[in-house]
């Protein structure tokens, strides 16, 4: 008995060093150089990630050109992700792995990222100074730290299905278009200028989430949006004027998910929004300033021919914006009503068969224009 199960350990210690031999050394400097070494071809330096699914990350581009356009396919390989691999095993080994794209770093402006690149790994773009523009495709996972420094890049559009880690983008942007849920934290640091929420993109959205000691001057919200939360921040936040174009758009703010602590707050200066909009009872509860903006309707237009064009006209439609205000000593809200310019969109089409398109955008009560066919509908949003 003691011989067989001595001839069974052996077996199986056999089994374990066999295993052993066969599997890299993922989490050392030396196994990360055979997982992924390094390839040439032409301008770019790539690791292949995925032998079977064919696909490769480009480590490197050796250019001087200021836009850069990324392939979708190198030496028949997808260009799956951008940046070194290795870099994912940055915080397991020791010693520095080497920065991605330095052929790049001091020149790359405009860079284009296709749809077959799905992720972007850590540090990729680190501290190019120069990059001010960057097309991310729908779906992209950028790591950590993957534009941590591209001071310049500031006009930042985040596309439908896009997904985050922590410090992924650089802070201090002055414009960013969310068309996506938000999952990080401290993706958003120091000023904003203007958030804008992409019509369409999502029916909820917690806005403030990745929030770190952030302050938006504005946030706009589109007609189609169902709620707007500004939940899951870090320290003290603020948003300055919110813009809540939907009727029945919810507003929250400070909401605590799954027990647990608070681990920052909003606070609001002045909320505008619509008439008999959900967002009114948010103001009020909050006891935030709010602007309600009523505009009526354009109910006729009137056209003449005038040699090869149309002149139409319509009858100014009177836009009143009236503002609350709380007043804590009487513990009452102060109200007052203005008038604000109106603003029309155009829409017009040649024969009556075809569809409508919008021609223009104006604060006038008439436009010349070659369409035979107009209509004309006051602009109701903020």
């Amino acid at each position: 008995m003691l011989i067989i199960q001595s001839l069974m350990q052996q077996k199986f210690m056999a089994m374990i060093l066999c295993l052993a031999l066969m599997l890299p050394l993922p989490f050392t400097d030396e196994g990360l150089e055979k997982a992924y070494p390094y390839h040439k071809s032409g301008i770019y330096t790539y690791q292949i990630v995925n032998q079977q699914e064919k696909q490769i990350t480009l480590c490197n581009i050796e250019s001087t050109e200021g836009r850069i356009v990324i392939p979708t396919e190198l030496d028949g390989y997808q260009v799956y992700a951008l940046g070194d691999a290795k870099e994912e095993y940055e915080g397991d080994i020791a010693g520095e792995i080497p920065n991605a794209m330095e052929g790049i770093r001091n020149t790359v402006e405009e860079l284009i990222i296709p749809s077959s690149v799905k992720r972007v790994y850590e540090h990729a773009f680190l501290d190019c100074l120069k990059l001010r523009n960057v097309v991310l495709p729908e779906g992209i996972y950028l790591h950590s730290g993957s534009f941590v420094g591209c001071s310049n890049w500031d006009d930042i559009v985040l596309p439908v299905n896009a997904s985050f880690e922590d410090n992924s983008l650089p802070i201090d942007i002055n414009t960013v278009e969310i068309g996506c849920h938000i999952h990080a934290d401290d993706l958003f640091d120091g000023v904003i200028q203007k958030i804008t929420i992409t019509p369409n993109s999502v029916s909820t959205i917690n806005v403030a989430a990745g929030w770190f000691y952030v302050t938006a001057k504005e946030v706009i919200a589109p007609v189609n949006l169902k709620e707007l939360a500004f939940n899951e921040v870090y320290g003290d936040c603020r948003a300055e004027k919110v813009y809540v174009n939907g009727k029945n758009t919810k507003v929250e703010a400070n909401r605590l998910y799954n027990g647990g602590q608070l681990q920052g707050t909003v606070t609001f200066g002045e909320i505008y929004t619509v008439d008999k909009a959900k967002a009114i009872s948010f103001a009020k509860k909050e006891k935030v300033t709010y602007h309600v903006k009523k505009i009526e309707a354009v109910t006729k237009v009137t056209s003449k021919k005038q040699k090869k064009n149309f002149v139409h006209k319509w009858k100014k439609a009177k836009t009143t914006v009236t503002s609350f205000q709380y007043k804590e000593k009487k513990k009452k809200w102060k109200k007052s009503t203005k008038n604000a310019p109106t603003v029309y969109e155009v829409y017009g089409k040649k024969t009556k068969k075809v569809k409508y398109q919008l021609l223009t955008t104006t604060k006038k009560t008439k436009w010349k224009t070659t369409y035979k066919y107009v209509k004309v509908k006051p602009v109701k949003t903020w």
